[in-house]
């Protein structure tokens, strides 16, 4: 992954260009790269429950598929912020994407226990889904 950013994005401050030193990543070696990173890290992931308590598995699973589905369909790195437009719009929950969205670019709201635990339920399950759907494409 971080090779291909680097070959897309990289910007050279001194020296070679970052195409001129990394090996080139290729289309099929990138989609193999993530779908075992989904496979292997993120459904795993799911498993734990208390693991999405904690914001930044709130934050970066969604978040995660989300450049994940669009890697693999298109053959593309999208950013961040792109991927949490898209998670928005293809019908994830309007609750899990202000709360991301507030976390990011706002004042985060503060969350007692039980909102904790919805929250991280509703990631949670919206992560496992949209693997299971990359996965069997």
């Amino acid at each position: 992954m971080t090779r291909r950013e680097l070959a897309v994005g990289g910007h050279t401050l001194y020296g070679p260009e970052p195409v001129e030193l990394i090996p080139d990543v290729t289309d099929a070696q990138l989609a193999a790269f993530v779908r075992t990173d989904l496979a292997e890290f993120w459904r795993p992931a799911t498993r734990h429950p208390t693991w999405w308590l904690r914001d930044v598995w709130v934050d970066l699973g969604p978040l995660t598929v989300a450049r994940a589905g669009v890697t693999l369909t298109q053959g593309r790195l999208i950013s961040k912020g792109e991927a949490l437009r898209l998670l928005s719009a293809t019908g994830a929950p309007a609750p899990l994407c202000d709360d991301i969205r507030r976390r990011r670019y706002e004042t985060p709201a503060r969350l007692g226990p039980l909102a904790r635990l919805r929250r991280g339920r509703l990631a949670r399950h919206l992560v496992r889904e949209r693997i299971d759907a990359l996965l069997a494409g």
